[in-house]
């Protein structure tokens, strides 16, 4: 997501301060360059990525914050296998991202960030916050399939 190469990418624009965005995700992957997952991008050095990505033989949920020329993991969790449900509940102030195994639909909190990073203000731009499903190879040759199963947003008054 931090360059402009070929990513898989599909989003809508966040319309509302208070939102639920979830995905049910199968990822099919031999590489550890591969991940897929779903993103609040403002730009390519502004983007929130709650991704699954394979390390040796296990997946794992990563959080990753980009912001301007700072880049790091929030947090990472071990998961059972490469289906996961990813969740990502907004309000004015913070994001929280949640992650599940489809077979119980428990949601485990993964992390919070702060909204005003991905703002125009601080970002720079004009169009908002787009919430995506991604999926890519970063910048090396992959073969990975990422399937979505369904992707949910729903607004909150």
């Amino acid at each position: 997501m931090d360059e402009a190469e070929s990513v898989s990418f599909v989003g809508r624009r966040q319309t509302e301060h208070e939102f639920t965005a979830t995905a049910s995700l199968e990822f099919q992957s031999s590489a550890e360059n591969e991940e897929a997952g779903i993103t609040l991008i403002q730009n390519n050095t502004h983007h929130y990525d709650l991704l699954l990505k394979r390390t040796g033989r296990q997946f794992l949920v990563r959080l990753r914050v980009k912001v301007g020329s700072l880049s790091y993991i929030a947090a990472e969790q071990t998961v059972p296998d490469n289906r996961v449900l990813l969740r990502i509940t907004g309000n004015p102030h913070q994001y929280t991202f949640y992650y599940a195994n489809p077979k119980n639909q428990k949601y485990m909190e993964l992390g919070r960030l702060d909204t005003r990073y991905l703002s125009t203000e601080v970002a720079g731009g004009f169009t908002g916050v787009m919430i995506g499903l991604y999926a890519s190879s970063n910048g090396k040759p992959g073969k990975a399939k990422a399937y979505y199963d369904w992707f949910d947003y729903q607004v909150f008054e």
